[in-house]
């Protein structure tokens, strides 16, 4: 279940010295990027618009969170079950894609 909060909170948090990750949150209907790098609070969505945040101090916020699981990948029991070396090698093919797929999906 996605949290909501009021701006200032989140930035009462932040002044008191308390770890606040990157986060995805939605104002209105528009979802930001909130990142903290080296001192600067940027809170920008992915079509490049900037959400001032001294313009919504009292405005609430839903922090959206992230509920993507890995994709499992075939254990070495299953792969050593398989009759056929073209099974073995399309079993092997397929856990790299989940691999590619599950770093893909940890970077969006």
């Amino acid at each position: 279940m996605n949290k909501k909060i009021k701006v200032i909170e989140l930035l009462n948090k932040i002044a008191n010295g308390e770890e606040v990750p990157n986060l995805k949150i939605k104002h209105w209907k528009q979802i930001y990027n909130f990142n903290i790098k080296m001192g600067f609070i940027t809170c920008q969505s992915d079509e490049g618009y900037n959400l001032d945040l001294i313009q919504c101090l009292n405005d609430e916020v839903e922090i959206l969170e992230d509920n993507t699981e890995d994709i499992e990948e075939f254990g070495c029991e299953f792969i050593n079950n398989l009759v056929t070396e073209d099974e073995v090698d399309m079993a092997k093919k397929i856990n790299e894609l989940v691999k590619a797929v599950n770093q893909i999906r940890k970077k969006i």
